[in-house]
């Protein structure tokens, strides 16, 4: 928190600077907004005359209405910002008090001059689309904040165009972000100008459970929460546009799924080179590890670290600066950890060209190495996941010298183990009373343990369950959902071990990790391809049945069978540094989203997932395997609660 609250400073006396120096003659004057509605953008946009403008104010506690005023005929308005709200979170609602309405995240005041229309409007819909009530926005400021720099990835809210980042590599026509976000603006743009495209919109744009939205802004809405729908009907009213916005998608998308990718780690010394697992820290950072150097085998020496939205981390404002170099950092794997102290826990595999036995690292919140140039060695051998608990115990996977190992308060001096005797363990989930649930990807079971003063005891041993378990997770009830890599199904074990299900659909494949969101529905983070030749994520319907469509009940499928994709624009993927995927002489890919093995929720409810190989099988053992970067799905995922 104390990160968020130097940000949450240092963006109010910016914005002090910022108002001093605006030409409004003192810093206790308001502030004012000049905007434009209109449908388009550019040469092609059409004022939108009579449409009422509401200014809303995000605060801690609620969201308030502070201004009120209509566009002229040119669709021209002007508001007042009272400067006591500068630092809050803002946007803007414009209606015609029918059945369309737009809208426009501002985030903090930046831009005196803005534009709202039928782009700004997907954007809104999908980076808020955890904390819509209606029209009103409302949320924790931490989980808007992050939203808000998501909204700004997707659009210009100057210009009313799409932000260089969506129109710039690795996205752009590498994927299909751009052009699904067009498509939709255009179905907008068609409702706007005919009643009837909007019934049909409304009827094909439903909410979760079955409700017809009112509004243009709320069928958008509807679209970022239940996106396996109207694919076909959707594209159909937005070709009626005559294409307004372009480019408009090149083929009928799986889902309304909008996805990004992220592949700048800071510093071309450490490109992404098979990120395998990754852990927020308490300003939304990404910690994420890197298995190898990009085009080889051999293992990595640096971490890298994201923004929430995406970019590298700078070291502004007494934050850790990407990548993070030295602590014994080699060829990390699915380890990784954030302890009550902010400090992040790293697991070395230490794997390809020197083939050592792998070590811990510790880091501070800055990125200070914590631990030796060789890392902790103590009790492990090829570590795989790591997990702190509440009292800062440090529960390791020992993969390979088969042990559950332990550092009391995490000191590695008085580390401890339990032998699990032929037993590979892989992940490691942490239970309301601090007992480690381990899943054994070897013997395909999973069992738990607690640490007591005399050792590490088994208290529920060998539960058997699927082919090869990797990833696991516990939802609100305390049942353990499982991977299981060698089939297409998913796992849940009650919280005594008693009882096993299976479910199975919604794009389920080869999964390697399973995540629990804040309505208790399990997304699967699918290593293998669908059916198609595309890798997506999973979704079903989990325990509590909350935020499932209706008739759903445990394990209804809740994504399509090909899962949540993200298909190519028709250009080629490029690392970051311009390279093809495989290489400078390689052959051409066209995937985006490749095989994944970790996926987490952030708290604005963006599912990110890691690029870990590439996507040809031909290379699983030759020298180029590790894929590039993150890919984000906006806006998918209920947030777990702090």
């Amino acid at each position: 928190m104390m990160g968020l609250l130097r940000l949450f400073i240092w963006g109010f006396v910016s914005s002090i600077i910022f108002a001093c120096s605006s030409g409004t003659g003192n810093a206790v004057s308001n502030l004012q907004i000049n905007g434009t509605v209109q449908s388009g953008n550019l040469n092609s946009s059409q004022p939108l005359s009579g449409y009422t403008v509401n200014l809303y104010a995000i605060t801690e506690s609620s969201t308030n209405l502070i201004r009120q005023t209509t566009s002229n005929n040119s669709g021209k308005f002007s508001l007042q910002i009272p400067n006591s709200l500068i630092t809050s979170q803002l946007y803007l609602t414009a209606t015609n008090e029918s059945q369309l309405e737009l809208a426009l995240v501002i985030g903090n005041y930046t831009e005196s001059s803005l534009v709202i229309n039928e782009l700004t409007t997907v954007a809104s819909a999908y980076a808020m689309a955890q904390f819509w009530q209606g029209n009103i926005i409302s949320g924790p400021q931490s989980s808007i904040l992050i939203a808000s720099g998501m909204n700004q990835n997707l659009v210009s809210i100057a210009s009313g165009q799409l932000s260089n980042v969506i129109s710039s590599p690795p996205n752009a026509d590498q994927s299909n972000a751009l052009r699904l976000m067009n498509t939709l603006a255009n179905a907008i743009s068609e409702c706007i100008k005919h009643n009837a495209s909007c019934t049909e919109l409304f009827n094909v744009a439903k909410a979760v459970n079955g409700t017809i939205p009112k509004n243009t802004l709320q069928a958008l809405q509807n679209l970022a929460l239940n996106p396996a729908q109207g694919v076909n009907e959707i594209v159909a009213i937005s070709n009626l546009s005559q294409n307004l916005y372009t480019p408009s998608l090149l083929r009928i998308p799986d889902a309304w799924t909008l996805a990004l990718k992220f592949n700048n780690t800071g510093s071309e010394s450490c490109p992404f080179g098979g990120p395998g697992n990754f852990v927020f820290d308490q300003n939304g950072y990404l910690w994420i590890t890197n298995n190898v150097v990009q085009g080889t085998p051999n293992s990595t020496n640096c971490m890298i670290v994201l923004k929430p939205n995406g970019a590298p981390a700078d070291g502004q404002n007494d934050t850790v600066q990407s990548p993070v170099y030295g602590g014994g950092i080699l060829g990390a794997g699915y380890g990784v950890s954030m302890n009550s102290l902010n400090q992040i826990w790293l697991g070395n595999f230490g794997w390809g060209d020197l083939i050592p036995s792998g070590s811990i690292s510790l880091f501070s919140s800055t990125g200070l190495a914590l631990s030796g140039t060789t890392g902790f060695n103590n009790l492990v051998y090829r570590v795989q996941a790591l997990k702190s608990d509440s009292n800062n115990n440090l529960w390791i996977a020992s993969n390979g010298n088969q042990r559950i190992v332990v550092y009391p308060s995490g000191n590695p001096d008085q580390g401890r183990y339990y032998s699990t005797v032929k037993l590979n363990p892989f992940d490691i989930s942490i239970s309301a009373d601090n007992q480690a649930w381990v899943s054994f990807n070897n013997e395909s079971s999973i069992a738990k343990f607690k640490l007591t003063d005399s050792g590490i005891i088994e208290q529920v041993t060998s539960v058997k369950v699927g082919q090869s378990p990797l990833g696991i997770d516990l939802d609100s009830y305390g049942n353990i959902w499982v991977s299981s890599f060698k089939e297409s199904a998913i796992y849940m074990v009650n919280a005594d071990g008693a009882n096993v299900k299976s479910f199975a659909g919604g794009g389920i494949v080869a999964t390697w990790d399973v995540t629990v969101d804040g309505n208790d529905n399990i997304y699967a983070v699918n290593f293998f391809p669908n059916n198609n030749g595309e890798y997506g994520v999973a979704k079903i319907c989990g325990a509590a049945v909350k935020g499932c469509p209706a008739n759903a009940s445990l394990g209804t499928p809740i994504s399509p069978a090909s899962g949540y994709t993200l298909p190519s624009g028709g250009s080629q993927v490029l690392l970051s540094n311009g390279d093809p995927l495989y290489g400078p002489n390689g052959a051409p890919d066209f995937h985006p989203l490749m095989r994944m093995t970790s996926g987490h929720i952030d708290l604005a409810g963006n599912l990110w997932v890691t690029n870990n190989w590439k996507p040809s099988l031909l290379i699983d053992a030759t020298s180029n395997p590790g894929g590039d970067g993150m890919v984000v799905f906006v806006g998918l995922a209920k947030p777990l609660k702090k």
